[in-house]
């Protein structure tokens, strides 16, 4: 967000959802990579004043989609004077947002504002109470929001087959970009609050699978029943859906779009598969939340 004006990003973006007809979210991220600032020559601000900034960006950007203009902006960092814009989104609509922030100032800025909240995931039952204050403080504030998670799958058609593939990975990992991804944690005081390298070095040392196969986030791997189950449990924690990394998408989305979104389909946690071009998302509603599990 930092290294993108409001009033480019918001063109942009409304162009993109025409184009695509609706079918377009916006991630919104205040800022992390230290290394990315450098290569812009723009200075990190203080983690909690991201948020800050991240606000008006936000501000900015919905009054121009909204149809507001010309208008002046007069803020802490952004001082615009007959800001407007067109076109608006598709349908007139708000352009869904989702953003990630497990720290006080980056999961207040998502509950006011997001419509898909990332949260990080050690175990779905420890979080149980986290998503369901999540969801109640985004109330609060007058919308709703899922809880969703980041995650990575290695799905076989037996346990044992998964298993030895887990295990492969671990043997033949790349440590090099693991040790560069250490180093960016440890150098980076302005980083993430809810990935320290402390965190980080926990799981490296003590769960293999997860540090090489899903970037430290929550790992699910074995067969179709055994990678379904793992979804329902996330599911029944209360996480509304989750983004999904596979070691090698050509080969593995193939298989588990055959095995386990049936699987979810008939648990109910999916709705079957619909014609979704055209005025299937010529509607107010945020595009996508019936199938959100496996988003």
């Amino acid at each position: 967000m930092p290294l993108f004006h409001p009033i480019v990003a918001a063109k942009q973006f409304a162009t993109a959802d025409h184009l695509s007809r609706g079918r377009i979210g916006l991630n919104i991220v205040c800022g992390s990579n230290q290394d990315e600032f450098e290569m812009f020559g723009i200075e990190q601000k203080e983690h909690d004043v991201r948020y800050e900034l991240g606000q008006e960006w936000w501000d900015i950007v919905r009054r121009i989609w909204a149809g507001e203009g010309p208008f002046d902006f007069l803020g802490q960092f952004f001082s615009l004077t007959g800001v407007l814009g067109s076109p608006r989104p598709w349908n007139k609509r708000v352009i869904p947002m989702m953003n990630a922030g497990a720290s006080p100032a980056g999961r207040a800025f998502a509950i006011r504002n997001s419509d898909f909240h990332y949260d990080f995931c050690r175990l779905p039952e420890e979080h149980i109470g986290r998503i369901q204050e999540t969801k109640d403080r985004a109330s609060e504030c007058g919308h709703a929001i899922e809880v969703w998670t980041p995650i990575a799958v290695v799905c076989r058609r037996t346990q044992k087959e998964a298993e030895d593939f887990v295990q492969y990975c671990i043997e033949n990992a790349d440590w090099t970009a693991l040790d560069k991804r250490d180093e960016i944690l440890r150098k980076n005081p302005k980083g993430s609050r809810s990935q320290s390298p402390e965190t980080a070095r926990q799981i490296r040392r003590n769960e293999h699978a997860r540090a090489i196969i899903g970037r430290s986030h929550y790992t699910i791997y074995g067969s179709p029943d055994q990678v379904t189950s793992e979804l329902r449990r996330l599911h029944q924690a209360g996480y509304g859906g989750v983004a999904i990394g596979f070691v090698n998408y050509l080969d593995e989305l193939p298989h588990f779009a055959q095995e386990v979104l049936p699987r979810l389909e008939r648990m109910g946690l999916r709705q079957p598969k619909r014609e979704r071009c055209g005025s299937a998302y010529d509607r107010p509603e945020l595009p996508g939340r019936d199938n959100a599990i496996a988003g």
